[in-house]
């Protein structure tokens, strides 16, 4: 098989031996060889977004640096990956027990009452004004104030100033006309619950991820930056991966009514550090497939019962790359296999005792996107 250098600025294919690119000049210097295999899973043409090396310790290097600026570690074998980009957050509103989603649009101010947003949900709810609180999305901020003369607006069960807007975080959650009393929400009012979530991308068919054809969802965003990471791209929350819920199941139903759905991987960057869109994702898709799969590099012992519902297997822990050992759906055998579902040990166990691991290539937007459990010196 013909093998040749990529070059990093134009694409060009360039003999082996080459320093510098034919077409662009470019130093070809430290640029590996390969062939049609491989250079779609490790090259793409540099664009105008700038690279980075990002180290464990969480200080961002040049894509050329060989150790870290911050802590001297040696970095020569983590990869470049994208810059987060540095836009005006979205936000979503996410009704608490995940019955209806709104996205907020960005430089944007909505009102929320029985007769304006969300009327179509809200108009039975007596203890909500018709004009009730003002959202303002502003540079990236939230905020919010309350309109309303009788029925008032809480956050994070405070009541807010009608003259002074309030800051809203993610998770932050919002009484409509009621606070909560003795852990008891009022029927009549309305609660709502800031969200963000970063997806990166949604596969199907994952047939390396478990049993069965199953839809892959990657969330995007993680601290542990595990050396030698497979998805080194998606330990950032970039701006164009933000997505609502509604959406996401949107794409998934379009899957699931068009083909036969075994299960759900879940993977990412790491899903736990998004739990509360989590849960509400996972209570939406629960009925299409009641098999769950989740991957997290948090042991199950730091993770709430809350944020275990609706899960069926857990695989747990920080991948160690020198601890790969080529294991059946781990990265490194530290990492644990947890079945939380009692109905789904017979086929996982059937999985694990039968098949071996493989390899899948998917074609996206993003470039070639190789799934499964790769060995340590995959990229090499």
């Amino acid at each position: 098989m013909e093998k040749y250098k990529v070059c990093p600025n134009c694409g060009e294919h360039n003999n082996p031996i080459f320093i510098e690119c034919t077409n662009c000049g470019t130093d070809l210097m430290s640029v590996k060889v390969v062939d049609e295999t491989t250079e779609n899973i490790i090259y793409k043409p540099m664009t105008e977004t700038e690279m980075i090396k990002i180290c464990e310790c969480g200080a961002e290097n040049p894509p050329a640096a060989r150790k870290c600026s911050a802590c001297n570690e040696d970095i020569s074998d983590i990869l470049p990956t994208p810059k987060a980009e540095c836009c005006c957050k979205k936000y979503v509103l996410c009704e608490i027990s995940g019955a209806y989603t709104y996205d907020i649009p960005q430089n944007a101010e909505i009102i929320l009452g029985r007769e304006n947003i969300l009327k179509e949900y809200i108009s039975d709810k007596s203890y909500v004004s018709r004009s009730h609180a003002k959202i303002l999305s502003e540079d990236g901020n939230l905020y919010i104030t309350n309109l309303s003369g009788t029925n008032f607006t809480y956050v994070n069960n405070e009541k807010i100033s009608n003259d002074t807007p309030t800051l809203l975080k993610s998770n932050d959650e919002i009484g409509l006309g009621g606070c909560v009393i003795n852990s008891n929400r009022q029927d009549l009012a309305v609660y709502l619950v800031v969200r963000e979530m970063y997806i990166a991308r949604i596969l199907y068919p994952i047939e390396v991820l478990g049993p069965g054809k199953r839809i892959g969802i990657w969330f995007c965003g993680c601290s542990h930056r595990c050396k030698g990471c497979s998805n080194p791209e998606l330990w950032q929350q970039h701006e164009k991966y933000k997505i609502s819920v509604d959406a996401v199941c949107e794409l998934i139903h379009q899957i699931s009514d068009a083909n036969p759905v075994d299960g759900f991987t879940i993977t990412g960057g790491d899903p736990m550090e998004q739990s509360s869109e989590l849960s509400v994702l996972l209570q939406k898709i629960k009925a299409i497939s009641d098999d769950i799969l989740v991957y997290t590099g948090f042991e199950i012992e730091e993770l709430t019962t809350k944020q275990l519902e609706n899960i069926s297997v857990l695989i747990d822990g920080k991948y160690k790359e020198e601890l790969n050992n080529n294991s059946l759906l781990r990265g490194s055998f530290n990492q644990r296999i947890h079945i939380l579902e009692e109905k789904q040990r017979v086929k996982y166990e059937n999985y694990l005792s039968t098949e071996s691991n493989k390899i899948q290539n998917f074609t996206t937007n993003d470039g070639v996107v190789s799934v499964g459990i790769h060995k340590p010196d995959f990229m090499n």
